[in-house]
């Protein structure tokens, strides 16, 4: 045991399940790439701005489409004690903390579209491969490379 605090959710530690403010980078060391571009692809077509308002009346917010429950308009409030126009805009540190604590206490089945459109899809997977930005050479290694 060791003293080690964490929970195991979907193949993935969460380092300390009650935290309430999550860095951007503490959720990048915990989920795999594909998994969060996959998700933030499928819900709001990678759209920080987003907000969808369903036929009952809950609307959802931004880049992860978190519903009106977790957050309260106008005010800090619901189960991620933010405000919902917070997650509407370019800050995405609030949003994370608060998708991860959903993802802590409900997994990614709480997003269906992750569900029917990522879960065992390897097609995100070699989609994200091919970004430049994983394939560009550090100057570093450039220089490393180009020596002989």
């Amino acid at each position: 045991m060791g003293g080690e605090q964490g929970v195991t959710r979907n193949h993935f530690k969460v380092p300390n399940p009650t935290l309430d403010v999550v860095t951007l980078r503490g959720l990048l060391s915990v989920l795999p790439t594909e998994i969060r571009v996959c998700l933030i692809e499928k819900v709001s077509n990678r759209e920080t701005t987003a907000l969808t308002t369903k036929s009952n009346g809950k609307k959802a917010y931004g880049l992860y489409q978190i519903p009106s429950e977790w957050c309260k308009e106008g005010k800090r409030g619901g189960r991620c004690n933010i405000k919902c126009e917070d997650l509407l805009n370019d800050d995405i540190r609030d949003d994370t903390a608060c998708a991860l604590k959903i993802m802590e206490e409900h997994g990614f089945q709480y997003w269906t579209l992750w569900t029917t459109r990522c879960k065992n899809d390897n097609f995100i997977t070699n989609e994200i491969y091919k970004c430049p930005d994983l394939n560009r050479l550090s100057p570093e290694r450039s220089l490393f490379l180009n020596q002989g």
